[in-house]
């Protein structure tokens, strides 16, 4: 992307990468870069800082509900007073392992077998979100995981799932775009996992797109989805 629009490595990992541009700055407010960084270092030196600060988190796993982000198991969210809207957000809080023969065998947070886990923990979030804001009105998403019919089922069907999202701010966001590259079962206990064929044929198309409509070089693009909350309580039985 540097070269295509002719910036700075460091301009493209501002726009394109959040997750390597954060690892690469301070901890602090003022967020500078870490000293010593060049073109040829960089990547190698944010990825030892990735990892260096994942060592820091807790051992104990994420808690379950968390009051400060509105975090139920997989689910958060956000809720816009202005708007009235609630922005549901999903990641895999789980991590569970089970490894045979080298490989990570484990179902996924989005597997059927974990379809009442997921269902029970968006009931909560919307009790949740009914008593704390009994004003909303909407629900909105923004997601490449809106292209899985595995996600979409924990979502009443009125959740009406849009075309292909080109805001490039999505680009900034950790996992709107980045996070369909982690997992499967080729990965070492702890790890995230990565999908290498994936990566190489994103890699490929991203040389090739119109640059206002890159994401159309990832396997699943970001897509918009949006109802009235009311649809969510009646789906879930929230009275």
């Amino acid at each position: 992307m540097a070269e295509r629009e002719g910036t700075t490595l460091i301009d493209a990992i501002e726009k394109y990468a959040p997750l390597l541009n954060k690892a690469i700055r301070t901890e602090d407010e003022e967020k500078k870069l870490m000293p010593g960084l060049t073109d040829e270092n960089l990547a190698e030196a944010g990825y030892a800082e990735v990892i260096e600060r994942r060592k820091s988190y807790s051992k104990d796993g994420l808690k379950y509900h968390d009051e400060k982000e509105g975090r139920f198991g997989c689910f958060y969210y956000r809720y816009n007073e202005v708007s009235k809207t609630v922005a549901p957000h999903f990641f895999n809080a789980e991590a569970e392992e089970e490894f045979v023969e080298g490989k990570d065998v484990s179902k996924g947070p989005l597997s059927k077998e974990k379809l009442d886990r997921r269902k029970a923990e968006l009931t909560e979030m919307f009790r949740d979100i009914r008593t704390k804001h009994p004003d909303a009105k909407y629900v909105r998403g923004k997601s490449n995981l809106y292209n899985l019919e595995a996600y979409r089922r924990l979502y009443p069907p009125t959740y009406e799932v849009g075309d292909v999202d080109y805001d490039p701010a999505l680009w900034k966001g950790n996992t709107d775009i980045w996070g369909q590259f982690l997992g499967g079962n080729n990965k070492a206990p702890g790890e995230y996992g990565f999908k290498q064929e994936l990566a190489d044929g994103f890699l490929k198309k991203a040389k090739e797109v119109p640059l206002e409509r890159l994401v159309d070089a990832v396997p699943m693009p970001p897509r918009s989805a949006q109802a009235d909350i009311q649809d969510f309580y009646d789906f879930y039985g929230i009275k």
